[in-house]
């Protein structure tokens, strides 16, 4: 993990975010809880996730993505559980947060990894209608988008 360069009203909301996360508690007994995965990376602060550390945030994309879902717990290997459970409206603002975090930091050095958080960070808003912030975390996704077709040369 290395800090990222968030930011005047993003640092704001990142710290609004994580404020919210604190009363939230796992929801099953299931090996992957994903409120204690994003209390995790938001009492850490904005910092970019890099190499294994990045992982359980790749899949969480990739259901974003391919499943259309968050859930709030997973099986073993990220499988789904039946019956699953969306995950908290506050645990999805905030793992948008983090997305935009890694996005934002990672745009110079890594612009693949960079669209992909704010691609899934759009797709989660827009699967999540009640997550607190919304319109502040479209926002930020855009501005990260804005920047990228800047720094393209074909643009």
């Amino acid at each position: 993990m290395h800090p990222t360069d968030v930011k005047g009203h993003h640092a704001q909301l990142f710290e609004r975010l994580r404020s919210q996360q604190q009363d939230l508690a796992a929801t099953s007994s299931a090996p992957i809880q994903v409120a204690a995965l994003v209390q995790g990376w938001m009492a850490a602060g904005p910092v970019a996730l890099n190499g294994e550390e990045r992982r359980p945030l790749v899949a969480i994309c990739r259901h974003i993505d391919v499943r259309k879902k968050i859930s709030a717990a997973y099986g073993d290997g990220w499988r789904k559980l039946a019956p699953e459970q969306p995950a908290d409206p506050r645990v999805v603002s905030a793992l948008v947060a983090v997305l935009l975090a890694n996005g934002s930091a990672a745009l110079a050095h890594d612009p693949g990894w960079s669209l992909k958080c704010v691609n899934s960070a759009l797709k989660a808003l827009d699967l999540c209608g009640e997550a607190p912030h919304r319109p502040a975390l479209q926002a930020w996704a855009w501005e990260i988008l804005d920047l990228a077709a800047c720094a393209d040369p074909r643009s």
